[in-house]
């Protein structure tokens, strides 16, 4: 999963050339001597035509050695700057790519063939099918239980509405299916929600266009649909009633879409750091996930704080688990530990779900493991033993590469949008982990499971019928993976952009959550365009909440502002919850097409309490339990957080004690 930088560095402002005499470093775009996020930021802006690069920039940021700077050259630029890998290995005559022969990083087909580049995300539909974020190909692919992958919707990156077929996303990250199989994507550089109807029809659920100088300068407003605008929605999930819940990663805000299309933030206040709290006095460090209970409560996952945090519905947010180790300045930084609630640690929590059990399930992508959370906020591991890779077998023994989005079958089987192995992975009762579809090479083909291809899946969710949604963010599409492992697109054309209308020509902007409502319409948390989009059954595309301008805004959902808003769940009065991550707030969509903020302050930090007063730290999944509590990954803040019904946030997991004043997640 791409959070801890791929996503976040979009939100970074003003593009800096290399200045005269600067010392040459290889990845090092801004010219401080070092490899550091903002070097990934300019080289993103460069890889996606936002600015030229100039020769300069050229020789210091095509690290890939292909003659340009692409999504790989941003790719290890970033690994470098996390410290995944050193700055010294950033030489283009050391390095392989992934793709040998084979430009194409996208086919649907068999599993053995079948294709993804970057799956963020997955939700499972009652028929089995498993639908999945290809976030790198902007397409929502369908895996059928077989494995055959076909796209649903998608194509090049861009933004358009319309049938799936000629629909556009930019960089899905976040999918979900409600129970009439409508898909919900997280069109993440659109900055927009979309939704896929069963019919192929991809619209625009909520977010408007930017208007403060492009996809990478942060915009929030709530308000209608038609006018709100997110941050970078990364994740979305949907409530039986229908309402999107998005987590707004670049607003660091939860949001919620209603099923009118209003967008409103229910907590975060913009500001990075962590606090607990209510509404707007919470704070995030980059909500990653979303997940909404069936009473109501949403659970996000604070990428920046490495935590969990809750979201009551009255904006209340909690930690819910997590307990981050700080540095030496004071700023939280991952870890890994297994444990009761005040000692268990995480290490980016990127994305999570509720199993029918009531557990919580969290991608706990730095960490590349799968970690279960219980009701009384104890954390165990589910598989992957914490080294990069994409080795199958025993839950101990297999192992994941950034793991992004989840999704649980009614019999406990979990599939995994394993992002950077550009895969489905599954994992069976017992604790066996298979490779479900694709393989461990970028792409966007649609076709049975072996042979389909994802591009940074970045959220998943199930619809009705058992299909897996997926946000597939970087082919900028919403996808569908049936359940005889089919992949297919739902919307988008693969364009990055942003259009409204059929499903096949719409076009999103980095989708990065997934959500569906009882009437099957897919919530997508459209994190580039700072929107809610929707996809109806019959395929339209709309725009339900948010506007393509960055920033923090409530009101009519379609002049509501959001920032990158990174997921959603929708509620069971089908009211949309968002994760507003760049706006540290979660923010609600009702059924009248208002947006309000339902927790977080706006600001980062760390803060439990009355909702409006909570803080996180880039809230980045979130996810409703039983009781109807918000489940917040808090990203920053290390924590997951508990947003409870009666308006109050509180930590699950996590230790709050260690909390101080996160930085925005990388």
């Amino acid at each position: 999963m791409r959070l801890g930088g791929f996503l976040i560095l979009l939100a970074v402002a003003a593009l800096t050339c290399l200045p005269a005499g600067a010392q040459t470093v290889m990845g090092d775009l801004n010219g401080n001597g070092k490899v550091d996020v903002a070097d990934a930021n300019i080289a993103l802006r460069l890889a996606v035509g936002v600015q030229t690069a100039t020769p300069a920039q050229l020789a210091v940021g095509d690290v890939t050695g292909d003659g340009r700077i692409g999504v790989d050259d941003v790719q290890r630029i970033l690994s470098a700057a996390l410290g995944i890998i050193s700055p010294d290995d950033l030489v283009p005559d050391v390095l392989v790519t992934t793709v040998v022969g084979d430009t194409s990083i996208y086919a649907d087909g068999a599993a053995s063939v079948a294709r993804f580049s970057d799956p963020e995300a997955a939700a499972i539909a009652p028929d089995g099918s498993v639908y999945v974020a290809d976030t790198g190909n902007n397409r929502i692919r369908r895996v059928a239980p077989d494995g055959t992958t076909t796209t649903v919707a998608g194509s090049t990156a861009g933004f358009r509405d319309g049938p799936a077929a000629q629909a556009l996303f930019n960089n899905p990250y976040g999918l979900a299916v409600d129970s009439q199989g409508v898909i919900y994507v997280a069109d993440s550089s659109n900055r927009r929600i979309r939704k896929i109807t069963p019919d192929g029809m991809v619209s625009t659920v909520a977010g408007a266009p930017d208007s403060v100088g492009g996809y990478f300068i942060p915009d929030f407003a709530d308000g209608p649909a038609n006018v709100a605008k997110f941050g970078f929605p990364a994740a979305v999930a949907v409530a039986p009633d229908g309402t999107l819940y998005v987590a707004d990663y670049g607003a660091n805000r939860v949001r919620k879409v209603t099923p009118d299309g209003t967008v409103s933030t229910i907590a975060g206040n913009g500001y990075v750091g962590f606090d607990d709290g209510k509404g707007a006095d919470a704070k995030f460090a980059g909500p990653a996930g979303v997940a909404v209970s069936k009473s109501g409560t949403l659970y996000v996952a604070d990428f920046g704080n490495h935590l969990i945090r809750a979201v009551a519905p009255d904006g209340t947010v909690t930690t819910f688990t997590g307990s981050p180790r700080l540095d030496q300045s004071g700023a939280p930084i991952g870890d890994y530990q297994d444990g009761p609630r005040g000692t268990a640690r995480f290490n980016g929590p990127a994305n999570l779900y509720l199993g029918p059990d009531g557990s919580l399930y969290v991608a706990d992508a730095n960490n590349n493991r799968i970690r279960k959370v219980a009701s009384d906020g104890s954390v165990s591991t589910v598989a992957g033993d914490g080294e990069m890779g994409s080795q199958d077998g025993s839950a101990d023994k297999a192992r994941f590469n950034l793991p992004g989005g989840l999704a649980v079958a009614p019999n406990g089987t979990i599939f995994v949008a394993d992002s950077y192995n550009n895969s489905i992975r599954r994992i069976s009762t017992d604790g066996a982990v298979s490779t479900f579809a694709g393989v461990s090479v970028t792409g966007s083909n649609d076709g049975p499971g072996n042979q389909a291809r994802l591009f940074y899946p970045e959220a998943i969710a199930f619809d009705a019928s058992g299909n897996l949604i997926i946000a597939d963010s970087q082919n900028y599409k919403i996808r569908k993976l049936s359940p005889d492992g089919t992949v297919s697109t739902i919307a988008g054309d693969g364009t990055p952009g942003y259009a409204d209308g059929d499903a096949a020509t719409a076009e999103f902007a980095l989708p990065t959550g997934v959500a569906l409502d009882a009437l099957g319409n897919i919530y997508v948390a459209d994190r580039l365009n700072n929107m809610i989009r929707k996809i109806t059954p019959a395929g339209q595309v709309s725009t339900v909440a948010g506007s393509k301008n960055s920033g923090f805004m409530d009101g009519d959902a379609l002049q509501a502002q959001f920032d990158m808003p990174r997921n959603l769940a929708v509620r069971s009065d089908g009211a949309v919850v968002i994760a507003d991550t760049y706006n540290h707030c979660i923010r609600l969509l009702d059924g009248k097409g208002q947006v309000s903020t339902i927790a977080g302050a706006g600001q980062a930090g760390y803060l439990n309490g009355l909702a409006l007063n909570a803080l996180f730290a880039y809230p980045q999944a979130l996810a409703f339990d039983a009781k109807g509590n918000l489940l917040i990954s808090d990203a920053d803040n290390h924590m997951i957080r508990v947003l409870s019904p009666d308006g109050t946030v509180s930590t699950l997991a996590g230790d709050p004690a260690t909390v101080n004043g996160p930085e925005a997640p990388t």
